[in-house]
């Protein structure tokens, strides 16, 4: 499903200190660049990016997460991850997700959903619009 019109803004964040922010940087870029997102701007300890694609916002997500599970940190997976179809919900959804939890609007997992991801619901949202539902990906069942 494309969905070429519409905007997609990823927003990630890391906690654990300077080298997990510096490491995080580096692996958001690198996939950035092969996913095919752009980055809009780096947000301190993560980054925010944008997308005309929902899956490869998600796809995204899921290979930074993976990157750091490859990589070894200490804790597994310490980015988390929010993604909207706009730019200032994507950095609340972003704040509502755990340590190596992935959270998605109710409208871009419709986006996404003909992929066959995986979702969980995760309860309700205020946004600055409407109350959304929200759902964490469950991309460790993948493969």
């Amino acid at each position: 499903m494309s969905n070429d019109r519409t905007s997609i803004h990823l927003f990630t964040d890391v906690s654990g200190g300077p080298e997990l922010a510096d490491r995080h940087r580096e692996v958001a870029a690198d996939v950035l660049e092969r996913i095919g997102g752009v980055e809009a701007r780096e947000t301190g300890t993560g980054v925010a990016a944008i997308f005309t694609d929902a899956n490869r916002a998600l796809i995204c997500a899921v290979q930074i997460q993976r990157s750091f599970e490859d990589w070894g940190s200490s804790s597994s997976a310490p980015v988390r991850a929010g993604i909207s179809r706009h730019d200032e919900d994507a950095a609340t959804v972003t704040a509502q997700a755990g340590a190596g939890e992935i959270l998605v609007t109710d409208s871009v997992r419709a986006l996404t959903e003909p992929r066959g991801h995986l979702f969980t619901a995760r309860g309700e949202l205020q946004l600055a619009s409407a109350v959304v539902p929200l759902f964490a990906v469950r991309w460790w069942e993948h493969d």
